[in-house]
């Protein structure tokens, strides 16, 4: 609504991006009943920069319409984009812990067992067939918590 409306400009600001105009869209805070809840873009609302009030679109307007593919599609891809870093961070980090683990031996591993769950689950044995006796017994040390 209008709070990310302000971020978002603030957030352009800073870097010096002023010449692009910005809307936001918002779902009303309340409506419909427990009998007749309301329709899901029934109360969207667009939230332009230097007006008080914000335009109501008709419920099933193209122009509605539009707009929540756009805001729609924004959130999917943040919150994949985001998964994926979280997925990565947290993949990296345990073999990051291990001394003579580095970018080369981590994707060795993790082309060799797809991940660093099935990594944990790997025997020392197998560990060693890709980088050798010492690494995986450094491995499976820092998997044990020595």
């Amino acid at each position: 609504g209008r709070g990310q409306l302000g971020a978002a400009r603030a957030a352009l600001d800073d870097h010096g991006i002023n010449h692009l105009d910005l809307i936001a869209l918002a779902k009303a805070r309340s409506g419909g009943t427990e009998d007749a809840p309301p329709s899901p873009r029934a109360f969207e609302r667009v939230f332009l920069e230097g007006r008080k009030n914000p335009v109501v679109l008709r419920p099933n307007s193209s122009e509605l319409f539009m707009l929540t593919r756009a805001r729609d599609e924004a959130h999917r891809f943040a919150v994949e984009y985001h998964r994926s870093i979280r997925q990565r961070k947290t993949a990296a980090s345990v073999l990051d812990l291990v001394p003579g683990v580095g970018p080369a031996r981590k994707r060795a591993l993790l082309k060799s067992f797809g991940s660093v769950h099935r990594l944990q689950q790997a025997t020392e044995e197998e560990i060693a067939k890709v980088v050798g006796p010492k690494i995986a017994h450094s491995i499976m040390n820092e998997f044990k918590g020595k």
